[in-house]
Order: structure tokens, then sequence, then C-alpha cells
């Protein structure tokens, strides 16, 4: 397995391995396409042969604060170390770079990620209600989570 940056023909894999690991809740192709051509994206890729396996996506939100638009694991892979390999990755990558906070929002019922997440020093900040478009297993809510990076 190798971990590299997004190319372009990425895409198609991308909005599989989307619909594989968030079900309804899943970015669009369009919405995919944004994220990874934003300016001052932070990406890593877990690539085995040809086949996406992973990704995690960081966008600037100012100099010093990055948000974690998205780390998606094939469900194959779930519990085998790549999701903490993927997020170790960004977070060192955030780091150099000099940012100092990183944020993400999470759906308020989705237990596997909220633990990820606080596992990885991340605590809740913020309940928002209706944040997502799409209500998957009848919620729309999600927490805003934080994590201060060590210096």
């Amino acid at each position: 397995m190798e971990i590299r940056k997004f190319l372009p023909g990425d895409v198609d894999q991308i909005c599989d391995l989307e619909k594989r690991a968030f079900g309804i809740g899943a970015y669009s192709r369009s919405m995919i396409k944004r994220m990874f051509a934003a300016p001052d994206v932070i990406d890593f890729l877990a690539v085995d042969g040809k086949r996406i396996l992973g990704y995690v996506c960081a966008l600037p939100i100012d100099e010093s604060s990055a948000d974690i638009e998205s780390i998606a694991i094939d469900p194959s892979m779930h519990r085998s170390g790549l999701g903490t390999l993927l997020y170790n990755r960004v977070e060192s990558e955030l780091l150099r770079k000099g940012y100092r906070v990183v944020i993400l929002e999470v759906r308020e019922n989705n237990m596997q990620a909220i633990n990820f997440y606080k596992k990885h020093g991340f605590k809740a900040t913020e309940f928002l209600q209706n944040y997502y478009k799409v209500a998957v297993d009848g919620t729309r809510n999600a927490y805003r989570m934080k994590k201060f990076l060590d210096l």
C-alpha cells in the first residue's frame, strides 16, 4: 500500500468510496472535485495497487486553523488502522505548515467516527442543529469537534 496525493483521475474511485463509506450522506461528484481542487488543499490517499482504500482531505480556514473536510475508509478496511494512518499523516502535514487548530463536523449519531476523533484528541465544542442537508438515520444534526495541535 502507498500513501500519495490526489490525482484528477481518482475522482471516479473516490465517488465510489464515498458511497460505500457514507451511503446517502456521501459527497456528490461536484463536491469531491471542488474539495480536491481547492487552493492549499491537504490530502492523502491510501492506495493498494490501483484501488483507493481511503482518503483524508483538509482545507485551510485561516492562517492557523484547518478543517478536516472528510476522512473516508473502505468499509472492508474498518478497524485496520488505516484511518489512524491517514489522520496522523494529515495532522503532521498541518503542523508542518503551521496550523495549530483542527476542526471538523460529524453526524451526531455516527458514534464510530465520534469515538475515532475523541481517541485522536478531538473534543465536541458545538452542537449544530440541521447542519446536513440530507437526514441519515433520522437526523441532520452534527457536532463540531476541535483539536489544538501540539507545538
